[in-house]
């Protein structure tokens, strides 16, 4: 059996320029935009008809530096402020959600391949642990794994997808 993965889930960005070719960026509370913000995507979110239920989430997502520091009070702030969802609906009963970087933070720098934003995501906590410590570090250095970037933006693989649902990879 296998398993079609979209190729299509933005996760880094190699300037502020290009996210704001994407979607209009918003900022979060007095928080500066260069270093963390709310990104309104201007592409039509896998086909979510405006007015039905997850189209306006759908739209949403939080970017930041890869150095920043404080992703999860940053996504607390933005949901304060109705802008992303909650991140503890993303985890399941009795396990606390991780915000974190999609994009591998060992990865921002690759020559060629430098990003300024990455984008935050709630992750649970054991597999964001694992990917992270193993599966993504791994095919980086054996070259399994190949961020694959278009117009400035670098979108998901395997890994990520992966993390993103919460599968144990691997």
């Amino acid at each position: 059996m296998s398993i079609w993965l979209p190729r299509n889930v933005a996760i880094a960005a190699e300037s502020f320029e290009v996210l704001s070719k994407n979607g209009a960026p918003v900022p979060i509370g007095r928080r500066s935009m260069a270093n963390v913000l709310v990104l309104y995507s201007f592409n039509d979110p896998a086909g979510i008809e405006p007015g039905e239920p997850g189209w306006a989430s759908a739209r949403m997502s939080v970017w930041a530096r890869p150095d920043y520091g404080g992703y999860k009070a940053a996504w607390d702030e933005a949901n304060r402020e109705h802008k992303i969802g909650e991140a503890n609906d993303w985890a399941p009963l009795g396990e606390v959600s991780d915000i974190d970087h999609v994009y591998p933070q060992s990865w921002t720098t690759l020559p060629g391949k430098e990003v300024a934003y990455v984008r935050l995501y709630p992750v649970w906590s054991s597999v964001n642990r694992s990917l992270g410590a193993r599966d993504e570090k791994r095919g980086l250095n054996n070259g399994s794994v190949k961020p694959l970037f278009r117009g400035g933006i670098a979108y998901a693989d395997k890994y990520q997808v992966f993390k993103m649902l919460g599968v144990h990879a691997f």
